[in-house]
């Protein structure tokens, strides 16, 4: 562990306190959330700014026939045409067909929900999707809502025009991408058949950078009169993703390693300079307060890269008739394109920013430059000291790509890139995404500029994660424009008990749950891991240590346990940590031979199932929800979870049994503060002679002998000091690190 030698007190301009600024996004967001609410309401129609139209999905291809829906077994339900084509790509560039539409780069936050949520009918603002058309779809999309940067990408949403003749404005836009993770069941190892992995799914807060298309959901008309249609925009799916985790890690800390996933234990918020993991030490390296940035680039979109699901059946789908009556519509209109996009026609450039940075205060006295019309400056950043600098590390994820991230079988054809990481300040602007090369390094470096070298080249993905974070180690004595005191936190979350008290196949039948949690940006898939009397259930099998068979394989009553997998989370001080359970109930979307199975045919793709016999299998057994149950943890409230044996809202399945069907469950949070040791304090420096002290400081010559020591008993084994004359840059030390250590 290291220690600051307290060389010198720094003046105080600002003090800013982790619950103001550490989760900068907080409080913009929570503010924003309010705003687009607002937004929702009908407004006058000179407010829709830059937005698209609704009415432009028509131009892009969204079928208009049969927008009041059709009448089936007596029901009233959406038209087969709102999947002919389900989505359409928006047409930016009118000289190319819908599938070559330029990219669209779009930043902002993931939506945060309220305080607590527990419900079947509100959707997560991350989460994966419980169900998805089986031809267009490798495996179940994982999606999060998108709050863009106003005004700089008001453009990427859309507005609809009311009867009334009022306005509304879409508040967020969804980012879709077929899930990745390690779910291994009966319809195979989404590892496989998924293009994203877990470690960059994003959660509630973070900052997100991603490039990707973009495109209309035309399965969701919202009115039957073409006039007043509220199609949504989405991107659909990403090509590049960049998530900011302000303030925490997000490693997944399960406690074995597991196949295509490597497990971090131990606490993870630790950096270079500030001290590392120590063989044989039985305590943590100095716990530093960062941004992760979770970075992964890929063509895979799996069936939204696919023509066929951008375009009309042929001949394009007119009426219910030939569905209910004849052969339905199982051509695609132009054939099948690759699920791959080529990824090297391009740089990938984006920045990242250390703790505290306020997202919302542009730093005026930088550079700017021109975005979507819109003049950018870079964030303003508050470093915790006059004199800190910056420091980093790179974490590896080539173990964790699926089999289809570079477009063959598996990933053996795959190549990545050497990143070029820049140490920049807020003399250079925001990245253009023309840049190729770093700027000579400043004095002060605020933030790092990362440059994904692509263009031209034969790479064909990139996965890793950056941490980024400041030298100095937390000290309540020393205060700056970032805070007094910003250190950093450990917790032991645990999912102590889950009961699942219906379990929506009705009373006679068993359940297929696969359910999912997020903890502060850590996503795992629960269904095998839970605790038996050998240990866990996947690794050691053994008796359940609850009562019932499995998750996937559940009755009414059943419970289980994840006591042996708990997440360890490194926060900052104050930070608010989120939690969110989630999943669906496997039924004929997971069963091999269905209608309503996935697309198993890489990378051919999947015909159309436009006919009676494949909608009647999503009427009757389709995926559901098995219902929301998200909540934040705070420091206010001392970190506690909510109630033990708390449940959630009951709801009536989608499917229907002679007994009735309904879905809820229970579920019990623990939460452990974990101790990783104060980081060590040095004691004063003793100053020897010659030296004057005056009103501005103490004066020392070069031949001045100054004396350093930890304080007793302190736990430190190495000291970390810094010597140089005011107002001069920061003197440079050796080292093999990949940035100056100052």
């Amino acid at each position: 562990m290291f220690s600051n030698a307290k060389l010198r007190i720094h003046s105080m301009r600002r003090v800013l306190s982790v619950s103001d600024y550490a989760f900068n996004s907080s409080l913009p967001i929570a503010f924003l959330i309010g705003l687009l609410f607002l937004l929702a309401r009908p407004l006058p129609a000179q407010s829709v700014g830059n937005r698209i139209p609704s009415t432009k999905a028509f131009d892009a291809g969204c079928s208009s026939a049969e927008l009041e829906g059709i009448s089936l077994l007596g029901k009233s339900v959406p038209s087969p045409a709102r999947t002919d084509p389900e989505w359409a790509r928006i047409i930016v560039d009118p000289t190319q067909i819908g599938l070559n539409q330029p990219l669209q780069l779009v930043e902002g936050f993931v939506t945060r929900p309220p305080d607590f949520i527990s419900g079947n009918d509100y959707q997560a603002t991350a989460e994966v999707a419980e169900e998805d058309l089986a031809w267009t779809h490798y495996s179940h999309d994982f999606t999060f809502k998108l709050t863009p940067d106003s005004p700089t990408y008001d453009y990427v949403l859309s507005y609809h025009t009311n009867p009334d003749g009022t306005v509304a404005l879409q508040p967020d836009m969804e980012v879709e991408w077929d899930n990745a993770s390690l779910m291994d069941e009966q319809e195979g190892f989404q590892r496989i058949w998924g293009a994203v992995p877990e470690f960059v799914w994003p959660s509630p807060g973070d900052r997100i950078w991603v490039l990707g298309h973009w495109i209309f959901d035309c399965g969701h008309n919202g009115n039957s009169d073409p006039r007043f249609v509220s199609y949504d925009t989405e991107i659909h799916p990403p090509q590049a993703l960049v998530i900011q985790r302000l303030f925490h890690t997000a490693l997944d800390s399960f406690p074995r390693q597991r196949t295509s996933e490597p497990s971090y234990p131990d606490p993870e918020s630790y950096l270079p300079v500030t001290g590392v993991p120590q063989p044989g030490a039985t305590t943590a390296p100095t716990q530093v307060p960062v941004t992760e940035a979770d970075i992964f680039v890929s063509g895979n979109g799996g069936g939204a890269n696919d023509l066929c699901s951008l375009v009309a059946a042929s001949p394009a789908y007119t009426d219910s008739n030939s569905v209910i009556f004849g052969d339905g519509y199982t051509t695609c209109g132009s054939g099948h394109t690759v699920p791959w996009d080529p990824v090297n026609d391009r740089n990938y450039v984006f920045d990242i920013y250390p703790p505290v940075t306020d997202y919302t205060l542009p730093d005026t006295s930088g550079a700017s430059t021109i975005v979507n019309g819109f003049t950018v400056y870079p964030s303003t950043v508050f470093p915790p000291t006059p004199d800190a600098s910056l420091q980093y590390r790179v974490v590896d994820h080539d173990s964790e790509i699926p089999a289809h991230t570079c477009g063959g079988t598996d990933a053996s054809n795959c190549l990545t890139v050497i990143p070029i990481i820049c140490l920049v300040d807020n003399t250079t602007p925001p990245p253009n995404q023309s840049e190729t090369s770093c700027p000579p390094v400043p004095a002060r470096p605020t933030r790092l500029r990362v440059i994904l070298p692509f263009k031209g080249g034969i790479a064909n993905y990139f996965a890793k994660s950056i941490l980024l974070g400041w030298d100095d180690v937390p000290n309540p004595n020393i205060c700056g424009d970032g805070g007094c005191n910003i250190g950093v936190s450990t917790f032991k979350v645990r999912l102590h008990k889950f009961t699942i008290n219906e379990n929506g196949t009705g009373p006679l039948n068993s359940g297929d749950w696969r359910l999912f949690l997020n903890v502060n940006g850590q996503w795992r898939y629960m269904s095998p891991f839970f605790d038996t009397n050998n240990g866990i259930n996947a690794f050691d099998g053994g008796d359940n240590a609850c009562s019932g068979e499995a998750l996937t394989d559940n009755g009414d009553d059943d419970c289980f346990q994840f006591d042996n997998t708990p997440f360890i989370v490194n926060t900052a001080h104050d930070a608010t940590i989120h939690v969110a359970v989630g999943g669906f109930i496997a039924r004929d979307v997971e069963a091999s031979g269905k209608q309503a199975f996935m697309c198993r045919n890489f990378p051919g793709g999947c015909d159309p199932r436009i006919t009676l016999g494949s909608f009647l299998d999503l009427g009757i057994s389709n995926d559901d929800r098995i219902g929301t149950y998200e909540f934040d943890l705070k420091a206010t409230g001392n970190y506690l979870p909510p109630n033990p044996d708390t449940p959630t809202t009951q709801f009536g399945c989608t499917i229907t049994t002679i007994f009735g069907c309904n879905i809820q469950y229970t579920t019990t949070f623990t939460v452990e503060t974990v101790s990783t040791g104060n980081p060590p304090s040095s004691a004063d420096p003793i100053v020897g002679n010659p030296s004057f002290s005056g009103s501005n400081g103490t004066f020392i010559t070069f031949v001045t002998p100054v004396t350093l020591s930890l304080v007793m008993n302190s736990p430190g084994t190495n000291f970390q000091y810094r010597f140089h004359k005011q107002g001069a840059p920061l003197p440079i030390f050796a080292s093999s690190l990949p940035f100056p250590v100052h």
